[in-house]
């Protein structure tokens, strides 16, 4: 089969089957001007993606399933854009995105949207290779400056503490990051660790998950700490840390935040760090009834804990 393509500027794949990587590296090589690539709902081996002119990538719910593994391995040095829609259990081997501005890795464990308690079960073996899967991905996209992470990324690589330790790929342009999470203490490792290999980050978002919102005895919320210390969770303080380097951070936005104590305990730990923080925005979501309660105990905490920046403000919404 022969591709001849010459003036191809933007390619969508959507529910096509290309198993063969022969085949793909035909189709991709026939595109030397291709700019824009969408794969969606597909079976394509994207082992051999060679795009020169490239510009923008997005891949979703791509699952080519060879005995071999799935495998996205990606040479694009113009790539401004990478959203990746893909599991974090498929291997990644990103060269030359010297140009990238923007990656969107709003991931799955895996294609059947496999959630966080059914990996726990996984052997130890599989959660590795996973977890080095993950740090090759942001080896691979170091020159970034707008990044999205979502939290099963942090879950994954908080469980590899060796990883952590011993690998440090530094995101020494990054300026933006989203984190999609609900703060629970086994993603602090991993917050820390991009926060630490992020010198230049300025703005900081947290989307609180709210898939977790049913589940009330996770987190006890702030009034029912002022009324109850022993739920203030003291442990806190020797497994959760953040790292003083946060010498650029200047803007943090929560949302929607509830008001628990892993929210209050994650911004008491930012401001005992961040040296020239001068804004943080609240978009909060209380519960029936307690509106204003909730919102006063909230506050009053904020007001008591420590801070090294002396230009830092508030704004709850």
């Amino acid at each position: 089969m022969n591709f001849h393509l010459p003036m191809l500027k933007y390619l969508k794949l959507s529910g096509l089957s290309i198993c063969k990587r022969e085949l793909t590296t035909k189709l991709f090589s026939s595109c030397p001007v291709l700019e824009s690539l969408i794969i969606k709902r597909c079976c394509v081996n994207l082992d051999n993606v060679y795009a020169t002119k490239l510009k923008d990538f997005k891949v979703k719910s791509n699952d080519y399933g060879s005995q071999e593994g799935n495998m996205i391995r990606l040479y694009a040095p113009n790539l401004t854009s990478f959203i990746c829609g893909s599991c974090l259990s498929h291997d990644y081997s990103l060269e030359s995105l010297s140009s990238l501005v923007t990656a969107d890795f709003r991931m799955t464990l895996q294609d059947n949207d496999e959630d966080y308690d059914s990996y726990l079960t996984d052997s130890a073996e599989c959660k590795k290779h996973v977890s080095q899967s993950m740090m090759n991905l942001l080896r691979g996209i170091h020159n970034v400056k707008d990044l999205i992470l979502p939290d099963c990324f942090l879950q994954v690589i908080s469980g590899a503490s060796k990883l952590l330790e011993c690998q440090s790929p530094q995101l020494s342009n990054l300026r933006i990051l989203e984190l999609q999470t609900y703060l629970r203490k086994n993603c602090f490792p991993a917050i820390a660790y991009l926060l630490k290999n992020s010198p230049k980050l300025e703005s900081l978002y947290i989307q609180i998950n709210k898939d977790y919102s049913d589940e009330p005895l996770i987190y006890p919320f702030c009034d029912e700490i002022i009324s109850d210390p022993q739920n203030i969770g003291d442990d806190w303080e020797t497994e959760v840390s953040l790292p003083c380097m946060m010498h650029h951070l200047k803007f943090v936005k929560l949302i929607p935040v509830q008001g628990r104590i892993n929210e209050l305990k994650f911004l008491e730990l930012l401001l005992r760090n961040a040296a020239v923080l001068e804004r943080v925005i609240l978009c909060c979501e209380w519960g029936p009834g307690k509106t204003t309660t909730r919102l006063t105990n909230f506050s009053e905490k904020l007001r008591t804990f420590p801070r090294v920046s002396s230009a830092v403000t508030f704004m709850c919404f």
